[in-house]
């Protein structure tokens, strides 16, 4: 009997931090961190004294912010 295939999982999961955004978005964390300041990035949910993002919120961000 074979086995059932499993789908494949997203590597990142919904909240990501600023290391994992920061992958997706092609910058630095540290970047990522100024422009969430600056209210100018995609937008941050504080959780305790970190700072996460969703990922549906960055790709959102990067379509709405395309040159």
């Amino acid at each position: 009997m074979a086995k059932a295939a499993t789908p494949p999982t997203d590597p990142f999961p919904i909240f990501m931090t600023s290391k994992e955004a920061a992958r997706i978005l092609s910058c630095s964390s540290g970047w990522l961190h100024q422009i969430t300041k600056a209210k100018k990035g995609p937008p941050a949910y504080k959780m305790g004294r970190r700072l996460r993002w969703k990922k549906s919120d960055l790709i959102q961000w990067l379509e709405q912010n395309r040159v």
